[in-house]
């Protein structure tokens, strides 16, 4: 990373100069792994191709209520997920506070509210405004999230980071149709009327579900990654309560 100038926003380290790179690192932290427009790099060699494809991760149906929208001061929250619970060796924890792409609101009957997170807040930052003031007055309860960004292994045992992708790269118009076929077909939920539900570029996009106060407990997802990264203040509390 010579060479590179580097700024810091908000939970990483971005260098300016390159495609893109890992978040979140620790903030403060000097280095961060360049992705280019084939592989993302670390210290340990390849970890994933880098292709053309619109959708990154996506998240379906988490809980409002398992997120802490505004802790207060003094304390931070993050909004995670996860790839595994269950298999040990495909356990992966990321933060999508940064995350950008498109949303959605639901309450009990459906949508409310589609929107967009651009910029360098992400996701977190509009979501946590819809939570104080709820898009034209009506409440939701769930929310569905598709990001641009790609994400990747972290340096931190079961951890994944951020990639932020300013350059979609290389993508032809069947591949980009493809995707906004699945796209539409999940947020509309047509494949419950026999519509074949299509799925994304299985190389390159990945659900990710919710983490929520359940993996606190001892044995559970959070006792079984890096401490390190987890800087949310409602899961730390959570977890030194049930140790």
């Amino acid at each position: 990373m010579a060479g590179a100038a580097v700024a810091s926003i908000g939970y990483g380290v971005v260098p300016e100069k390159v495609p893109g790179c890992v978040l979140p690192l620790r903030a403060g932290e000097a280095h961060a792994w360049r992705v280019d427009t084939l592989s993302a790099m670390s210290s340990t060699g390849v970890i994933g191709p880098i292709r053309g494809h619109l959708v990154g991760a996506f998240g379906e149906f988490w809980e409002r209520d398992e997120v802490e929208w505004t802790p207060g001061r003094g304390r931070s929250w993050q909004m995670l997920g996860c790839l595994d619970r269950q298999n040990a060796g495909a356990i992966g924890v990321a933060d999508f506070r940064a995350a950008r792409g498109i949303y959605i609101l639901f309450d009990d009957h459906g949508t409310t509210y589609v929107g967009m997170a651009r910029g360098k807040q992400g996701l977190g930052d509009r979501l946590s405004k819809h939570d104080r003031n709820p898009p034209h007055g009506r409440e939701w309860h769930r929310f569905s999230w598709y990001s641009f960004d790609d994400v990747v292994r972290a340096p931190e045992d079961g951890w994944w980071g951020l990639v932020a992708r300013d350059d979609i790269g290389e993508i032809g118009a069947e591949g980009a149709a493809r995707e906004m076929e699945a796209l539409v077909i999940r947020v509309l939920g047509a494949h419950r009327f026999g519509q074949i539900r299509m799925g994304f570029d299985r190389g390159a996009t990945r659900q990710w579900y919710q983490v929520t106060t359940d993996d606190t407990y001892p044995r559970g997802l959070l006792s079984r990654i890096d401490p390190g990264p987890l800087t949310d203040s409602r899961m730390m509390d959570w977890m030194n309560e049930l140790q």
